[in-house]
């Protein structure tokens, strides 16, 4: 038994696979490098019978630079989640370190796939994440979640007490 599919962005144009995965009643992680938004939608309605399909953007090249990253991109994924193709977009991280897989969770991300390896002989060795380095992103990527975490405005428990204390108003008060 399956859990999940990934479909590697080699593979997203690849109609019969896409149909045949779908099939499956599994998950789906697709990779949308060098995709065009049009290309990405005409997956997701192959995939439209998977139960879940979370879109991984990232760059095909081993090690991608930090400028081809194009973090951008999210704000189309976001559109296409937006129109109920997909449940979900993350990261498909080729760079070296972690500074792509923090600034994705702060651009909206939920997914990080990142290469883990200890041997040097891993294929994805020059992106790999040793279990340090790996350790470090996830700590990084859960402190950027807490940062970002969706606000309602208003003051936070924190600020109580100066709220109540030393917030002024323009309010004159009249004695009575």
């Amino acid at each position: 038994m399956i859990d999940w599919v990934k479909i590697s962005a080699y593979d997203l144009t690849f109609d019969d696979l896409l149909e045949a995965t779908a099939t499956l009643g599994v998950p789906v992680v697709l990779g949308t490098a060098m995709a065009t938004t049009r290309e990405i939608t005409h997956a997701c309605h192959m995939l439209r019978y998977a139960p879940h399909v979370i879109l991984l953007h990232g760059t095909a090249t081993y090690p991608a630079e930090l400028a081809d990253a194009r973090l951008s991109r999210f704000t189309s994924l976001s559109g296409i989640e937006a129109e109920g193709h997909c449940e979900g977009y993350g990261l498909s991280d080729h760079t070296t370190g972690i500074t792509c897989a923090r600034l994705a969770i702060a651009c909206g991300a939920t997914w990080i796939e990142k290469p883990f390896g200890i041997y040097d002989k891993n294929p994805d060795a020059m992106v790999a994440a040793s279990p340090k380095i790996f350790q470090a992103m996830v700590a990084a990527c859960q402190e950027t979640q807490r940062i970002f975490v969706p606000s309602q405005g208003g003051p936070l428990p924190c600020e109580m007490p100066l709220f109540l204390t030393c917030r002024r108003t323009n309010e004159r008060r009249t004695r009575g």
